[in-house]
């Protein structure tokens, strides 16, 4: 009997604390809250089913259109995933990419880099708004 008492005390505890460290679900509306010059108007809509992302942004840069779409996991804290533009106005601009961001602990912000098929990179926070 206190074998099992202490099993099921145990058990209990670690049930708890998988619970406690388990990611916040990640899905809403995200925006940037100091764009780049150029940029307005950008929603980031995430959903997260699982570990997995699926993802669409619409931005204007300079007042033309801009869509991508992205799928991709979280693992722990760590949101990566890939985007491929849609619309893409501007025959220079890439069209292929990945972002790697880390997710705050209170899941109400992502802070990372983006990358593009032309090497090019650079930081992004975003700040989830819904």
């Amino acid at each position: 009997m206190k074998k099992t008492t202490i099993f099921m005390a145990v058990l209990v505890i670690l049930c708890a604390a998988s619970i406690a460290v388990a990611a916040e679900n990640i899905s809403g509306i995200w925006v940037q809250p100091n764009p780049m010059s150029g940029v307005a108007n950008e929603h980031f809509l995430l959903a997260q089913s699982g570990n997995k992302t699926t993802s669409v942004t619409y931005f204007e840069f300079n007042g033309a259109p801009f869509v991508y779409y992205g799928f991709g996991t979280v693992n722990g804290n760590t949101l990566e995933y890939s985007y491929k533009y849609s619309k893409n106005p501007t025959p220079k601009v890439t069209t292929n990419g990945k972002f790697v961001m880390t997710i705050s602990d209170d899941g109400k912000t992502l802070t990372g880099k983006w990358y593009d098929d032309y090497g090019n990179s650079g930081n992004c926070t975003y700040v989830k708004q819904k």
